[in-house]
């Protein structure tokens, strides 16, 4: 089957009429049964990668990148594709399959989670993170999932952002002003220079 959607993605070509996408078609149809078998084929899961980018396949693509985070050994890339996937199911596109706005919601939170896990020096998944769980009046979580990455980030920027939405999120909306104060003394040590008034 790989050898087949190779062949069929070969005489696709790069054409966008609808001879050429026809052939993509069956290729992206053929590398997501070999995923199915196999979840860990690099050719497979590169060849959807490749496929659901042009034929604007959303569903594939988040498939496509959730598969490629699992198989990278390199932390901060398997952090991009976990970025890239939770982007896409914040999107508008992709069909029933991927739930309802607050499914699709969720599963991204999640993602960015294990993006932020795997990374915690990402301010990209610390950013979009913040925002959604901000916007899903998720406080509390947001502070237990950014304590845990603060204790794994080394770069004073990551430092700062998370340490101040802890406090932030601490003080505003849980009312912790211990909680809060403990934050900032980790952005302290991180940046002396950068201490906000917390009060």
């Amino acid at each position: 089957q790989l050898r087949l959607a190779r062949l069929l993605e070969q005489i696709a070509g790069e054409g966008v009429e609808a001879q050429s996408l026809a052939p993509a078609r069956e290729a992206l149809d053929l590398y997501r049964r070999v995923m199915d078998t196999d979840a860990l084929s690099v050719t497979a899961t590169t060849g959807v990668a490749r496929l659901s980018g042009r034929l604007n396949d959303v569903t594939g693509a988040i498939r496509a990148a959730m598969s490629l985070a699992e198989l990278t050994g390199d932390l901060r890339v398997r952090c991009r594709y976990l970025i890239d996937a939770a982007e896409l199911l914040l999107g508008d596109g992709g069909d029933a399959s991927l739930g309802t706005s607050i499914d699709r919601s969720d599963r991204a939170g999640g993602l960015l989670e294990r993006a932020l896990d795997a990374d915690p020096d990402s301010t990209d998944a610390a950013e979009r993170l913040a925002t959604l769980r901000r916007e899903r009046h998720q406080g509390p979580r947001l502070v237990e999932t950014f304590r845990a990455a603060i204790r794994g980030a080394k770069t004073s920027e990551a430092i700062i952002f998370l340490g101040t939405e802890v406090a932030k999120v601490a003080r505003d909306e849980m009312r912790d002003l211990t909680l809060a104060i403990d934050a900032m003394r980790r952005v302290r040590e991180a940046a002396p220079q950068h201490v906000p008034s917390l009060l």
